[in-house]
């Protein structure tokens, strides 16, 4: 891989969070950026984007500075819902933890594209990995203050959403072990391993589906299209997050196949097979993973009707949404409802 620091970013507001941290360590924020090689006075809006070089010099910085190898899992404290944009919205919404997420490991690419986010099920608990990528020495593209930031700020998320006392049942960090350990475990409350081989977080399978009563399925849904288009912009070499934005529009229309969304994306119908085959997977797949997504969404609102479901999936009948819905789930819609 070659390294480039302007192919790899991070959204301001991620920045500006960090730039409050270093002020409540009492640094001067404003010289240690500068520093690095970040002007932040010309920071106008958060959605702009921070290559990760300079970034990971203000947090080597600012460790030298603060001399706390710890610091940045204080960035939690300032992170509210509009430092990730969309996302920040669509994951404060939520139906549920997994939901939420779910929707992080999806959208991973908007809050730093130098890592590859991923949320899956094990035997005992469900795991958020972070995987770093290196540069061409090597090196993490991501320093480890900024990977204690993240996790810090996803726990602290996790409590905002569903419950103060909320804890991960274990963390593993790449980052070598602190002189002090107790902040991360008096942070986390779980044991937390370090030197590990991954950056991941582990969640008990018990409440990850606990239904969230603040949870806003429109708010998600909304915010949820507008993080898609970003992520496509971001990511616009990869087709198959092109084809999830185009389906999350298109899908209510009933004209979802793939001939349409060739169209749509101004290829060839053979260019889109083929694009989608080197990227490991097919329309089909896509097709059937985005309807899937969107059913334990809607299915967990109430107020929409199970036929109006079926709808906004695409399907031409109510019928062939339930067998669909029952192949995921093992349930009918209406008894899955019912168990919530």
């Amino acid at each position: 891989m070659i390294y480039s620091e302007n192919a790899y970013t991070v959204p301001a507001g991620w920045i500006l969070t960090l730039s409050r941290t270093l002020e409540f360590h009492g640094c001067c924020s404003t010289d240690i950026f500068a520093s690095a090689g970040i002007e932040l006075n010309a920071i106008t809006d958060s959605c702009q984007r921070i290559p990760v070089g300079p970034v990971n010099r203000v947090w080597h910085l600012a460790e030298k500075v603060i001399g706390n190898s710890t610091f940045g899992l204080d960035n939690h404290r300032f992170v509210n819902p509009t430092t990730f944009h969309a996302l920040g919205i669509a994951l404060w919404s939520s139906s549920t933890l997994k939901d939420a997420l779910e929707r992080l490991a999806r959208y991973g690419k908007v809050l730093n594209n130098a890592s590859i986010k991923t949320f899956e099920e094990g035997d005992d608990a469900w795991c958020l990995t972070v995987s770093i990528l290196r540069d061409h020495n090597d090196k993490p593209m991501i320093a480890y203050q900024d990977i204690d930031g993240f996790f810090a700020t996803i726990i602290t998320i996790c409590r905002t959403i569903y419950r103060p006392d909320y804890k991960p049942t274990l963390l593993e960090l790449e980052r070598a072990q602190p002189e002090d350990t107790k902040i991360h475990e008096d942070l986390f409350q779980c044991p937390v391993i370090f030197s590990a081989a991954e950056n991941r977080m582990f969640f008990d399978k018990a409440t990850i589906d606990t239904p969230l009563m603040a949870s806003d399925p429109d708010s998600a849904r909304q915010a949820e299209k507008l993080t898609a288009k970003r992520l496509a912009i971001l990511d616009k070499d990869n087709l198959s997050n092109q084809v999830y934005l185009r389906l999350l529009e298109i899908l209510p229309s009933g004209n979802s196949g793939e001939k349409e969304v060739a169209i749509a994306l101004n290829i060839t119908l053979r260019q889109l097979q083929r694009k989608l085959s080197d990227e490991g997977t097919n329309f089909r797949s896509l097709l059937d993973n985005t309807r899937n997504e969107l059913a334990l969404q809607y299915i967990r609102n109430s107020n929409i009707p199970i036929n109006e479901i079926s709808y906004l999936l695409g399907f031409t009948e109510a019928a062939n949404f339930s067998r669909a819905f029952k192949r995921w789930t093992g349930q009918s819609p209406g008894v899955y409802r019912t168990g919530l």
